[in-house]
């Protein structure tokens, strides 16, 4: 708390009346009808302060009568009356002092349902601060441990975000979580991005709580660096990046649970048609990366007016839905901003053709998505075939969404699984451009797999944008993020090429997940970024990479040597158990097949997998790869909440192939399988490589002892339909969220 000489001082200062004058006169620019809901006002004490809510919801009924000034306010017009709220005073520590890193003056209301008189933490341009003391701390985490828990924070800004990319210049509130020794264990970027000024708004950011096992210090970041010592707990770090002041205010906290658990449509704006956190101020790449409505229930969802500009609602978006406004768009705007262009220009296809198809398109011209495949055909550069932006004009991040995006208007061919259509991933008839330039160019940037070496590896960080010879010897990392760009180039691309082009692309592409295994995955399943981060950090960008890769694909390499197990076993009563006699230096697990009678070898595929013999300890790193992308999946929900497993339609559909007790076993020991129902089922054993390719199946045959019968619940397992053409949207960047609804299946 302050001392009540320093309050005094603070509001008599020009800082506190310049505030004031700054409030009042965002406050003005809200929209019209913002009258406060005539009801009781609501009062919480929080030490010292006493808030203030006012509107008709309840802890129980919190979406009755929500006027469309909520969202003005509060972001998807999910309110905090029923969170708790705690004071700034009580999360700075000693050496945080309130008088220099609070504001007093500057103090919640000019809104029609929340008043608080909590001073605000002030930043100044380029300021960042952790606080010293948990917002939740130890004990909480391990009451409400498997559960999420809903941070919100009150912010306004006056000139920030100035003179950077959007998402690196807006002001943000991190939440932070802490293993007991201190270390990082888990970041939880803020999902503000509004800047320039506005007034105050309050945002919130969800945080699934691991139980305190989950992960092991030793792979755990490393302390933060401002040198204080931290309990277990969640802190939350303010960033004020780039320029101006920005405000944070009125941090409180609630559980989520079905009272507080809001569909996609339940949090849609109903003036602008948008989930962007702040949509009156919001611009166009947040609206966009926010997800979608397509429909509420059997209703359509509101129309998506953000896309007209200031006439639907959206003041910082240009009206992008006439030719003029999407060419000034892209030239004026997106060409000097990655941020734009990526989560900008590169989305607009499938919110295009997803709007036309339900309806949520404001009027537009005749071919306008076609007019956008052209204006980005003009902007390839012709040499490399990359697009870049002002800062790097030829760059293989942004050529990746770009191609994605924009130009991936069909599914990977797969070994074991048919190629689908993706009409929304592109721009109509405008097909992709010169595809072999843009293999060579991506090939041009693979680094060498280890120092000195002539054999070829992953890409580095500096490969993410254009890079000479000289500069790419340089670089000695591996980078998740520009190997998963490289590969999914490579893989789309080399569709589109052949002859010796395309035998290097697929080579590249091995060599590529080679590496990147090596380097930055853990044994335990967690992964780093890069290979130069001290440990894992954040999620995203592995699953990425692995829908890219053939890895999990069901695909026969009759150069495997056939796996060392008896072809004829004698069962007991219930099971029999195969033994791996001999393994081989060129596999890593041997897989048990078990399909319906009569079927061949040819038809085999994973959804008949029954057990796994592996040669692994447990080091993920050594698995089977079906394995291995199981416990990534597993690992990563754990730590993170979930790393974008289930946003990739294939790797999706081939986890949801291999059950959750399939039998397996570690270091060659001999696997015991139920006899399976039907005395004619088919038996093979496959043996795998790390590259997840298999040997030629051998048939293995069963002698039963007689009389017996297996156990009546114990099937064969069988064929899965088909999958259907298009069960999700391809997945967005890892810094952006993934949209709440799928793309129709045309």
């Amino acid at each position: 708390m302050f001392s009540r000489s320093v309050q005094r001082a603070l509001r008599g200062s020009a800082a506190a009346a310049a505030m004031a004058a700054l409030l009042a006169g965002l406050s003005a620019q809200e929209p019209a009808g913002g009258v406060a809901p005539a009801v009781t006002p609501q009062r919480v004490q929080a030490g010292a302060w006493t808030l203030e809510s006012r509107g008709p919801w309840t802890a129980q009924d919190r979406l009755t009568a929500r006027p469309p000034e909520l969202w003005v306010t509060y972001m998807h017009g999910v309110v905090d009356f029923f969170a708790r709220p705690v004071p700034w005073e009580d999360l700075l520590a000693e050496s945080q002092p309130a008088e220099t890193w609070l504001d007093p003056a500057a103090v919640v209301g000019n809104n029609p349902f929340r008043s608080s008189p909590m001073p605000a933490l002030r930043l100044q341009a380029g300021q960042e601060i952790v606080s010293g003391k948990p917002l939740v701390n130890a004990e909480q985490l391990a009451e409400y441990a498997g559960r999420t828990l809903r941070i919100f924070v009150w912010m306004g800004a006056k000139d920030s975000g100035q003179g950077q990319y959007l998402w690196n210049a807006a002001p943000r509130l991190d939440v932070l979580l802490t293993h007991t020794s201190g270390a990082l264990l888990s970041s939880f970027t803020g999902p503000m991005a509004s800047r320039g000024t506005f007034p105050w708004h309050c945002y919130y950011r969800d945080v699934p709580i691991p139980p305190p096992q989950a992960t092991l210090v030793e792979e755990a970041a490393s302390v933060l660096p401002d040198g204080l010592t931290r309990a277990r707990g969640l802190y939350v770090r303010a960033v004020n990046p780039a320029s101006g002041t920005a405000w944070f205010s009125t941090l409180s906290w609630e559980v989520v649970d079905t009272t507080n658990t809001l569909t996609a449509a339940d949090r849609q704006d109903p003036r602008t048609g948008s989930l962007a956190p702040n949509p009156a101020v919001d611009e166009l790449p947040v609206h966009l990366a926010s997800g979608k409505v397509l429909h509420r229930g059997l209703e359509p969802a509101a129309p998506w007016a953000f896309l007209q500009g200031p006439r639907g609602g959206a003041g910082r978006v240009p009206e992008l839905l006439s030719a003029e406004g999407l060419k000034a768009y892209i030239d004026g705007v997106a060409r000097h901003d990655p941020h734009h262009l990526l989560q900008g220009v590169a989305r607009l296809p499938e919110w295009y053709h997803s709007g036309a198809a339900f309806g949520c398109l404001p009027p537009h011209p005749d071919r306008w998505i076609e007019d956008l495949g052209r204006q980005m055909l003009a902007a390839q550069d012709s040499e490399t075939g990359f697009w870049g932006y002002e800062q790097a004009p030829r760059s293989m991040a942004t050529t990746a969404v770009i191609v994605e995006r924009m130009f991936g208007g069909w599914a990977f061919r797969r070994a074991d699984r048919a190629s689908d259509p993706q009409p929304w991933l592109s721009c109509g008839e405008v097909a992709l451009p010169n595809p072999e330039s843009i293999a060579r160019t991506v090939l041009s940037q693979q680094s060498a797999a280890d120092a000195g070496s002539r054999g070829k590896g992953a890409w580095s960080i500096i490969a993410g944008h254009y890079a000479t010879p000289l500069q790419l010897s340089a670089d000695t990392s591996c980078s998740l993020a520009a190997t998963a760009d490289a590969v999914f180039l490579l893989r789309r691309v080399g569709e589109r090429v052949s002859g010796a082009l395309r035998t290097r692309c697929d080579r590249a592409i091995q060599e590529g997940l080679e590496q990147a295994w090596r380097a930055c995955v853990l044994p335990s399943g967690l992964w780093r970024q890069t290979s130069l981060d001290s440990g894992p950090s954040t999620g995203g960008v592995l699953a990425r990479l692995l829908e890219a890769s053939p890895w999990l694909e069901f695909r026969t390499n009759p150069q495997i040597r056939l796996p060392a197990v008896p072809d004829q076993i004698t069962a007991g009563k219930a099971s029999f158990t195969v033994p791996w006699r001999e393994p081989t230096p060129d596999a890593i697990a041997v897989r048990i097949y078990i399909a319906p009678a009569g079927t061949a070898a040819t038809a085999l595929g994973d959804q008949h997998l029954a057990g796994v013999i592996q040669a692994s300890d447990g080091d993920v790193r050594t698995m089977d790869p079906l394995l291995a992308a199981r416990t990534l999946r597993r690992v990563a929900r754990a730590r993170w909440g979930q790393a974008g497993f289930e946003d990739f339609p294939y790797t999706a559909w081939k986890l949801g192939l291999i059950r959750e007790d399939l039998p397996v076993t570690l270091e060659g020991a001999p696997l015991e399988l139920p006899l399976p129902k039907d005395p004619g089922a088919a038996i093979f054993a496959c043996a795998v490589n790390a590259a997840g390719e298999t040997s030629r199946p051998l048939p293995i045959s069963l002698a039963r002892p007689q009389g017996t019968e297996a156990p009546a619940a114990l099937e064969t397992p069988a064929v899965p339909e088909a999958a259907p053409a298009a069960q999700a949207a391809p997945a967005a960047p890892a810094a952006a969220p993934a949209a709440e609804e799928p793309p129709p299946a045309w």
